[in-house]
């Protein structure tokens, strides 16, 4: 009984003593007056008295006047995931999905009114499928078609 008693404590401290991953967010850059130009939150375990970032998972930056510049998420040190762009009034400039720090599938940009600019998909990096894009009121004036990196069908209205 007290052998396995023993194997017990030895898991329980085996377990405990572990490196377990934490989040923490790190201001990387600032501006002049002090204000926040990038944030970053990374991935953190304590080796005795050090704290040791692993891997940056999310970066926000920042305008100078406060407002949200960009922001998304990384994977090995890559962008993944949906991104949001904005202009230095706050309002959405663009958004995109990313694997492996390359567009990946649906991206929408808009024009400083809030219109929609132009919207479509990236494989690998490379515009593929339908793209639509609208003059500044919205309206559509140009529909394109991608394949293998070309335009293979383009259609004005």
């Amino acid at each position: 009984m007290r052998k396995y008693f023993v194997c017990l404590l030895s898991v329980c401290f085996f377990v405990i003593s572990c490196e377990r991953t934490k989040l923490r967010k790190t201001i990387s850059e600032k501006y002049p007056d002090g204000k926040i130009k990038t944030e970053g939150y990374y991935k953190y375990r304590i080796e005795g008295t050090d704290t040791v970032n692993i891997e940056k998972v999310k970066e926000i930056k920042y305008w100078d006047n406060g407002n949200k510049q960009m922001e998304g998420n990384f994977k090995n040190n890559k962008r993944i995931g949906w991104w949001i762009s904005y202009f230095p009034d706050g309002k959405k400039q663009s958004e995109g999905a990313f694997q492996d720090d390359k567009g990946e599938g649906k991206r929408i940009v808009y024009n400083e009114n809030g219109k929609m600019l132009y919207t479509g998909y990236y494989k690998m990096g490379n515009p593929d499928g339908k793209w639509e894009i609208f003059d500044t009121t919205g309206k559509k004036i140009l529909e394109r078609v991608y394949k293998d990196n070309k335009v293979v069908n383009e259609k004005k209205f």
